[in-house]
């Protein structure tokens, strides 16, 4: 690539769907359709895999460059998530990060996966959850059990928001209990500053996650 080719107008072509998440792959090419950035992971034997989720996966990239769907879904089980064979993931819930004063999502990381057609929920440590087990789903700030119908926690000048996360309930003696973390220990965020907008954000995102888990567990009835 020349000086000026960094000036040249690009666009972005899809090349493939990713076997993970089933996102277009791209490709970035100039206006003549010459080649300006080859799609990242295309695997020996032709899928793709975006880098999104080989992040996701905690995949290397000598786990992917080179290898075959085979050998790439044996990296993923070596790291300890399911093979894509066994979790088709039609749903991932962003965790978040706040930077400058705004959520961004993490391109490393997420809060669940959903796979309808097993009716799992995967986790980030790899772990999965019958949704068929789960009865229960409530949101909790600081402590505090957000009641349906009820606002989030109040605050004064200089009030932290220091854990908000949803406590999921199983069908299950043996781990009868999850947590989704979105502020405090266990989350990309430690604390809010309850007079910023992004506390407002993070509640609007808490609550619109737990109306979903809600929503599985109608289905379940």
């Amino acid at each position: 690539m020349g000086f000026f080719d960094f000036f040249r107008k690009q666009e972005a072509r899809p090349v493939g769907k990713c076997f993970l998440c089933d996102e277009d792959v791209t490709e970035k090419v100039y206006e003549d359709g010459t080649i300006a950035s080859p799609a990242k992971w295309q695997l020996s034997d032709g899928e793709f895999l975006c880098d999104r989720c080989r992040k996701m996966r905690h995949l290397r990239k000598e786990e992917v460059q080179g290898h075959t769907f085979e050998e790439v879904s044996a990296a993923t089980v070596a790291h300890g998530f399911p093979s894509p064979a066994d979790f088709h993931m039609i749903r991932r819930v962003t965790a978040y990060r706040v930077t400058l004063g705004f959520l961004n999502g993490a391109d490393d990381t997420f809060l669940f996966e959903y796979d309808e057609e097993h009716g799992l929920l995967l986790f980030p440590d790899g772990h999965v959850r019958q949704v068929s087990q789960l009865i229960q789903a409530d949101l909790y700030e600081d402590g505090k059990q957000v009641r349906e119908g009820s606002r989030l926690a109040g605050y004064t000048i200089f009030d932290y928001c220091t854990e908000l996360k949803i406590l999921l309930t199983f069908d299950d003696l043996d781990a009868p209990l999850e947590e989704i973390h979105f502020v405090g220990e266990g989350a990309l965020v430690d604390r809010i500053d309850k007079e910023r907008a992004v506390y407002k954000d993070m509640q609007s995102f808490a609550q619109k996650v737990l109306a979903f888990l809600r929503v599985l567990i109608h289905l379940q009835n």
